[in-house]
Order: structure tokens, then C-alpha cells, then sequence
């Protein structure tokens, strides 16, 4: 009888469903692309969530590690590099673009200040003169090389005049700051203007060449002379900040003055470019006309 039960029990159909066996997670290895076509509406958009999964838990910090350590660290910039040669010198703007922590690091050290002023002193009478020649070209040949000396003598005169205020204000606000850091600072401000004018005369040089409007290349001048020269205080902000975080925020208040010198500094590279005239049109190398700089910008809105 027990034999025959249990011929019975094979041959009566299983009334209970049985559920698929789920087939085994995929590997690592294997792509999850086949899920994503295989599923549909909401269905697709969790298969995609799940893949993500996949692939972020395939992710660890392990298999990261030889990428992070295939990949070169930039290498900081060395002061002892602008030692080497005349044309060393001009390596300075490569600290000034891509490194300015290690140059405000520098300064805030008084560590080979001399070389880094002088580097910069070069770079801004060099780079001026290349910007004043293609500003004076569009006159004539002889204002071209007119130009080419007058710029640079604006650039640094404005420097000059400005920069006992910048030092003794400093002084008399509580700042220990040296006289070669505030000098090394100010030409910082000097020098990244002067690297904006170099990268400026390309494009002044296509409108020199192609155009005889004089208005126009006197409103291109003007906007690119200010961009160089609000590039330069943004540096000159920089360096202030990298110096404050330094000494402390005690000294906070020794900077207090210094958007009204940026005023100033800006008034006066005004005028010193107003009396050296002309730049742009036929003329002696200086004329000597003595006139406020806000009555020439009145003219030029006439």
C-alpha cells in the first residue's frame, strides 16, 4: 500500500507554484548593460539605479589608490630658478600666475625679496614698452617708439608716487611690515598689470592694423588698461590676505585704508598718463599741457 501511495503522490501535479531560483548576481566584471535593455518603464529606471550601485560598490578605495598615485603633483615654484641667467628672470611669471601662495609665502618670510623685486621691476618696464609700441603704432612709426618709452615711465611713476602713502599709512596703523615687503607687495600690483598688458596687445595689435577709428582704440585702451589693472589689485588683496592670515587678525585694521589708496593710486596713474600725451595721435614726445585728467574724460564724452 505504501507503494502504491507513493505512485500516486508522483503522479499528481504539484499544486503549489514554484518561483523561478534567481539566477546568481553577476560579477563585478560582467557589464549591466543587458539589464537595462531586458527592463522598461519604471522597471529601466530601477535597473539603472541598481548599476549605479554596482559600479560605485566595484569602486573602492583600493583600486583608486594606483590612479592617485600615477598622476605627477605639480611641482612648487622655486625662487632660485630666477638666479640663473638674465632670461631666468622672466620665470618670475610663472610664480606669479600658477604659484602666488609660495610668492606671498616669500614676502611674508623676507625671503630673497631683492631678486623677486628686481625680477618684477624687469618684467614690468619689458612687457609695458611691448603694449606701448603696438598703442603708439596706430599713429605713426616715431609714436610707436615714443609710446614704447612713455608707458613704461607711467607704470612705474605711479608706482613711485604711491607708494611712500602705502608704506607710512601702513607704519603709522600699527603695521610691522618692512620697507622691502611693501615694496615687494606694490610690485606684485605692478608687475601682474603689466603681465595682463602683455596678454592685452595681441588683441589691441589686430585693431591697430585694421581700423582708423580713433575713438574706438582710445575706448579699447581704456577698458583694457582697467581690466589689467583690476587684475592687479585682486592680487594685491591676495598678497594683503596671505600676510593678515599670518600675523593674525589684529592686524586687520592696519588694511583698513587701503581701497581708498586703490582710489588714489588710481587718480594718479590717471593724471601721469594725462600730462605725458600724446599716445594715440600725431606729436612731440611730451607736450607738457597741464590739465586734469576728469576734464580730458569730459572731452571724450562730448
Amino acid at each position: 500500500m505504501a507503494d502504491k501511495k507513493d505512485d500516486v503522490s508522483k503522479g499528481k501535479p504539484d499544486k503549489k507554484k514554484r518561483r523561478p531560483r534567481r539566477s546568481p548576481p553577476k560579477a563585478e566584471s560582467e557589464p549591466v548593460e543587458d539589464d537595462l535593455e531586458m527592463a522598461g518603464g519604471p522597471d529601466k529606471e530601477e535597473a539603472i539605479v541598481r548599476a549605479a550601485n554596482i559600479i560605485n560598490a566595484a569602486r573602492s578605495t583600493e583600486e583608486m589608490e594606483p590612479l592617485k598615485e600615477s598622476l605627477p603633483e605639480p611641482e612648487p615654484f622655486e625662487f632660485d630658478r630666477m638666479k640663473k641667467g638674465l632670461f631666468s628672470r622672466f620665470l618670475v611669471v610663472e610664480g606669479m600666475l600658477k604659484d602666488r601662495s609660495v610668492v606671498f609665502e616669500h614676502i611674508a618670510r623676507r625671503s630673497d625679496l631683492g631678486v623677486f623685486s628686481a625680477n618684477m621691476l624687469i618684467i614690468s618696464l619689458v612687457f609695458t614698452a611691448i603694449y606701448g609700441a603696438v598703442m603708439g603704432g596706430f599713429a605713426s612709426w616715431q609714436q610707436l617708439g615714443y609710446v614704447a618709452i612713455k608707458l613704461p615711465i607711467v607704470l612705474i611713476a605711479t608706482f613711485l608716487v604711491c607708494f611712500p602713502t602705502f608704506y607710512i599709512f601702513n607704519a603709522l596703523l600699527g603695521s610691522r611690515m618692512t620697507l622691502s615687503q611693501a615694496f615687494a607687495m606694490l610690485i606684485c600690483l605692478t608687475g601682474t598689470t603689466a603681465i595682463l598688458l602683455l596678454g592685452f596687445a595681441s588683441i589691441a595689435l589686430v585693431f591697430t592694423l585694421s581700423t582708423e577709428s580713433l575713438g574706438f582704440m582710445v575706448a579699447l585702451h581704456i577698458i583694457l588698461f582697467s581690466l589689467a589693472t583690476l587684475a592687479g589689485f585682486r592680487i594685491l588683496y591676495q598678497a594683503r590676505n596671505s600676510l593678515l592670515a599670518r600675523f593674525g587678525k589684529m592686524r586687520a585694521q592696519s588694511w583698513s585704508f587701503l581701497d581708498v589708496w586703490i582710489v588714489i593710486y588710481t587718480a594718479v596713474g590717471c593724471q601721469i598718463f594725462t600730462y605725458l600725451r600724446p599716445f594715440l595721435t600725431e606729436g612731440p614726445f611730451f607736450v607738457g599741457k597741464r590739465q586734469l585728467f576728469l576734464e580730458v574724460f569730459k572731452e571724450l564724452a562730448k
